[in-house]
């Protein structure tokens, strides 16, 4: 990403940041999320340029560690983080010691994006879950541990479906805006191209995982914890400070 296209998004951020306006953070936000899906684009457009061999770039694997508590939970945060950038999550699942992981896979570019969101989002989840007015909007009174543990499970739930679907947003009016250029001069269609680096991304993982089976995430048992999260999640920041791709969450 070049240094003017994270100096807007780093402007757009800190405005977020320090406004007291949920409209003046949405359209901030939405902005960050459309420089970052158009980053992407424009980097697989100019790698499919490239023919010549050794040239072209093949993806990567990262591993990076779940943070408990409710790992099992966050690993679906990671994996719609992951899907909007055009990479893939595999669980890995807990080690000895409890330690869960996950392998990321795709481009060297969109992995590093997907981190640094992954590195955001998660400080925020976890502020805003633990956040004694966002629980007591939603949750009167203190609760039994496991009611607590209930509502935050679904809170995380509500969190990912959120921002899931904002990323997505992003990427689908992207793809639109780029339309009216897409095939022109005997260029491949922009479809080609991701579909291409989408299949690239898919044989990499069947090579290093050759059997996975995949599973989806339930909203969790408590509604009030599950529309908490989806509202922590309608606002969050969807980048931070941290979009320069600093490597914190390495395994």
């Amino acid at each position: 990403m070049s240094e003017s296209t994270l100096r807007v998004i780093q402007k757009l951020l800190s405005r977020a940041e320090a406004t007291e306006f949920d409209s003046e953070r949405d359209s901030c936000l939405a902005k960050v999320a459309e420089l970052m899906a158009r980053y992407s684009i424009e980097e697989a457009v100019v790698a499919a340029a490239r023919s010549a061999p050794g040239e072209r770039d093949a993806p990567v694997e990262r591993l990076l560690v779940v943070p408990s508590p409710y790992a099992a939970r966050k690993v679906s945060l990671f994996g719609a983080v992951g899907a909007a950038n055009s990479c893939r999550v595999i669980d890995l699942g807990s080690d000895e010691e409890g330690v869960r992981r996950v392998a990321l896979i795709g481009f060297a570019g969109d992995v590093e994006r997907s981190e640094a969101l992954i590195t955001s989002l998660l400080v925020q989840l976890t502020r805003s879950m633990l956040d004694p007015r966002t629980r007591g909007r939603d949750r009167p009174g203190r609760g039994s541990p496991g009611a607590t543990a209930a509502w935050r499970r679904s809170f995380i739930s509500g969190f990912t479906w959120r921002i899931q679907e904002r990323l997505e947003v992003a990427r689908r009016s992207e793809r639109r805006r780029r339309a009216a250029d897409d095939g022109g001069d005997g260029r491949p269609s922009l479809a080609l191209v991701l579909a291409e680096r989408d299949r690239e991304v898919d044989a990499e993982v069947r090579r290093r995982y050759p059997y996975l089976r995949s599973r989806r995430m339930d909203g969790g048992s408590s509604a009030h914890g599950h529309r908490a999260g989806l509202q922590a999640g309608a606002t969050a920041d969807l980048g931070a400070p941290r979009v320069k791709g600093r490597r914190s969450l390495p395994a």
